[in-house]
C-alpha cells in the first residue's frame, strides 16, 4: 500500500474525490501518485494545513480550487491548485490570532475580490493570499523583487476590489515557497525579502510573511 493509501492525505484525497468526470479522477488519483512520491513533505506539510481548516470551511475552499484549476491536465492543475490551497494557511493563521467568523469568500469568476473575510474587536478585516514561488531560475537581484511587487500590486488590486468596506483593516499573507535547489539559501532569500518589504510603502495594510513551506 502506498502512502498516498494508507487513510492520510484526507483532505487532498477529497479535493480529487470532488472531480466530477470519472476519467479525470482517475487520472489525478494516478498523477497525485507520482507528484506525492517525488515531493512527500510539500503534501504532507499541505495536508496539515487542510486538515485544521473546519468541516464547512474546507467544502468552501475546495469548491474555489476546482473551479479554478485546470482538471484536463492533473500536472498543470496541481501547479494551479497549490497557491489555492495556500489560503488554508492564512485561514489558520486568522484563527490562532483571535480572529472571528473567518470565512473563504467565494471566487468570482469574471471580479477581483479578497480570499478571506473576519472580524475581531468589531473590526472587518479582508486578507489576500499570495503564493512567491522561487525556482532555481531566479536572482534574488533580479527576479525576486519583480516577482514580490508583482504578488503586491495583484494583492492590492484584489483588496481594492470591495468598494463597500473602506473601513476594513487590510491584510496580505505571502506564503513563501521555494524549491529544494535553493534550500541552503533559504537565511539570504528571507533577509533579501525583509529589505525589499521595509522599503515597500503601503499604508494601512499590513504583510504576513509565512515561511513555512520553506
Amino acid at each position: 500500500m502506498s502512502s498516498a493509501d494508507d487513510g492520510s492525505f484526507l483532505r487532498l484525497r477529497d479535493l480529487i474525490t470532488g472531480i466530477a468526470l470519472p476519467k479525470q479522477r482517475k487520472a489525478w488519483e494516478r498523477d497525485f501518485e507520482k507528484t506525492m512520491v517525488a515531493d512527500e513533505r510539500r503534501w504532507r506539510h499541505i495536508e496539515a494545513t487542510l486538515i485544521r481548516l473546519p468541516d464547512a470551511a474546507w467544502q468552501s475552499l475546495k469548491a474555489t480550487v476546482l473551479c479554478q484549476i485546470d482538471l484536463r491536465h492533473p500536472a498543470r492543475g496541481w501547479l494551479q491548485a497549490i497557491p489555492l490551497l495556500n489560503e488554508a494557511r492564512a485561514h489558520d493563521h486568522l484563527v490562532r490570532q483571535g480572529y472571528h467568523n473567518v470565512e473563504f469568500l467565494p471566487a468570482q469568476v469574471h471580479a477581483k475580490s479578497p480570499d478571506l473575510h473576519a472580524t475581531r474587536d468589531g473590526k472587518v478585516l479582508l486578507c489576500e493570499v499570495k503564493t512567491l514561488r522561487l525556482g532555481r531560475q531566479d536572482s534574488l537581484a533580479g527576479n525576486l523583487p519583480v516577482k514580490l511587487a508583482k504578488r503586491l500590486g495583484d494583492a492590492i488590486e484584489q483588496l481594492d476590489a470591495i468598494g463597500d468596506a473602506p473601513n476594513a483593516a487590510r491584510m496580505i499573507y505571502l506564503v513563501l515557497d521555494i524549491s529544494d535547489g535553493l534550500r541552503p539559501m533559504a537565511d539570504e532569500i528571507r533577509e533579501r525579502i525583509d529589505i525589499l518589504l521595509e522599503g515597500i510603502e503601503m499604508p494601512g495594510i499590513t504583510i504576513v510573511l509565512d515561511e513555512a513551506a520553506m
